[in-house]
């Protein structure tokens, strides 16, 4: 049996936990890109950006054939709505850089 199609999908509900706030801590979502999961699921997509979610999108690869699952999660962030700038591993090195570090500095200000 195949563990991918056995795995049920992940389910969450932002509306029952947010309110329409956003968070105070700093949150990332992965958008699964395999074909046989793709979850987060793009109906889903607007309501981590109102709460202020960084996504990211990544192949859940097990093989080198299966990174070429990563243009399927692309697609599905743009059917969500997902802008580019809101997508971790499609931001420019310096700019993802400058969001690290300012997330490390408020941390370690709440702390």
């Amino acid at each position: 049996m195949d563990i991918k199609k056995a795995r049920p999908r992940t389910r969450i509900n932002l509306t029952s936990n947010t309110d329409g706030r956003q968070s105070s801590r700093p949150l990332r979502c992965s958008i699964n890109a395999h074909p046989w999961r793709l979850d987060l699921d793009w109906r889903w997509h607007q309501a981590a950006l109102d709460f202020g979610c960084m996504l990211s999108i990544n192949p859940d690869a097990h093989s080198i054939p299966e990174l070429d699952h990563m243009h399927w999660g692309v697609e599905m962030a743009r059917k969500g709505g997902v802008p580019a700038a809101r997508v971790l591993n499609a931001m420019p090195l310096s700019d993802l850089t400058r969001y690290l570090r300012q997330k490390r500095r408020s941390l370690a200000r709440a702390a």
